[in-house]
């Protein structure tokens, strides 16, 4: 079991893994939401970008108790939302210590497709070929033989929340998170 792994995620999905593997957390990207085109750009430019280049960019949206979090531009092309933050100077000192813990050398790219845009799949799946990629879609891709992709497929929007993306007993899926196996 691999433990040193960095888990690269377009929303809070890594935060669970990690905590709910005992995985040591070598990534800023928990806490934060990244839209589909921004999460892209992130992964096709992942080993060019400057993680200290972070700058605010006003306010995000309303969160559900009403206050508001930052909206902060990573390497002055990357749009983050970090919707449990709720001030930049807070973000930006948690986000600066986390990612000077990125583990390069063990990464998994996890993307969720909630627009069923078959184009946004395919292009996930293309980007960085040599790294592990998870990606949620609500299409049947059980036929599709991807490289270093594991697919999810999601039924149910509606009911389907952030921490249903993991579970404990998915053998499969955690073996893929820490390199074991063939895919």
């Amino acid at each position: 079991m691999n433990k040193r792994v960095s888990i690269i995620s377009d929303d809070c999905w890594s935060y669970f893994v990690h905590k709910e593997l005992g995985l040591e957390h070598l990534t800023p990207f928990y806490d934060i939401k990244i839209l589909p085109e921004d999460y892209l750009n992130l992964v096709k430019n992942f080993f060019m970008i400057d993680f200290d280049n972070i700058k605010y960019l006003g306010e995000g949206e309303e969160t559900s108790d009403r206050s508001y979090y930052p909206k902060v531009l990573l390497d002055d092309s990357i749009i983050l939302h970090p919707i449990h933050c709720f001030s930049f100077y807070e973000f930006k000192k948690k986000w600066l210590r986390r990612a000077e813990r990125i583990n390069f050398h063990n990464l998994v790219f996890k993307f969720t497709n909630h627009s069923g845009d078959a184009e946004l799949d395919a292009l996930f799946a293309s980007l960085v070929p040599n790294d592990r990629k998870i990606l949620y879609t609500e299409r049947d891709l059980s036929n599709v033989q991807f490289d270093t992709t594991l697919v999810r497929t999601v039924r149910r929007w509606d009911k389907f929340e952030i921490d249903d993306q993991f579970k404990s007993n998915d053998s499969e899926l955690i073996d893929f998170i820490h390199g074991d196996g063939t895919y």
